[in-house]
């Protein structure tokens, strides 16, 4: 709950804050943001107990790199934290929704019972991404942006078709990113989305990751190297 109340407290600081910056209270704003910054690293810092905090703190991550292109200061150090998030849960994995406990968001990875179903893949970092429900990404591991030969840090707020085989995207990508963004998990074997030559296959996983207001924002994209 200590998670969930900052996040609160954060949400109701941005709201005066738009009020301020409204009704012109420039004193107001210097005040409330700096009450907002050391709130923010803690948000950000938190040590998630469970899978359900740490999607929720994912999420509270990518609204605020929605919401904030302009300030590409903000977008690094977000991008940074939503980084070691990922590799928390999708490498380590120690962190999983407990036997019993429920959960309003499937977990993408639950080290318990995946150890058994990657036999068939190829044992590697897996290519992990947030994609916008406009097709850009909010996130891309440097996995991934390896395919793209292209920094991930760079790739934050960029259409994943400025980047990917359009061709592959429409026929094997698109459906199964819309049906999530609609709320479905979805599983699927797909061509790499790189254009380079004699790329692998991929098993590709997509969860939908929902805001605090449970609408949802993004999908979250693990692929997984099949075994040739």
């Amino acid at each position: 709950m200590v998670l969930l109340s900052q996040m609160e407290i954060f949400s109701n600081i941005e709201s005066r804050i738009e009020g301020a910056v409204q009704r012109g209270e420039d004193n107001v704003v210097q005040a409330l943001d700096r009450e907002m910054d050391p709130l923010l690293t803690e948000i950000l810092q938190y040590r998630a107990r469970d899978a359900t905090e740490l999607h929720r703190q994912m999420r509270f991550i990518t609204e605020l790199i929605q919401r904030s292109p302009e300030d590409p200061a903000r977008v690094l150090r977000l991008t940074r934290r939503l980084n070691e998030l990922m590799q928390d849960y999708f490498l380590t994995g120690p962190l999983r929704v407990d036997e019993g406990q429920s959960s309003d968001l499937t977990p993408p990875f639950d080290p318990a019972t995946e150890s058994h179903a990657r036999s068939p893949y190829q044992s590697e970092i897996a290519r992990v991404a947030v994609i916008s429900g406009e097709y850009r990404f909010l996130y891309c591991n440097a996995r991934l942006a390896e395919d793209f030969r292209y920094k991930p840090g760079l790739m934050t707020g960029r259409s994943l078709l400025d980047f990917c085989s359009r061709a592959v995207f429409d026929r094997e990508y698109r459906n199964h990113l819309d049906i999530c963004l609609a709320g479905a998990l979805r599983e699927f074997n797909a061509a790499s989305l790189s254009q380079q030559r004699d790329a692998p296959r991929f098993r590709v996983r997509l969860t939908p990751l929902r805001n605090m207001d449970r609408r949802i924002s993004a999908a979250v994209m693990v692929m997984t190297r099949l075994e040739a």
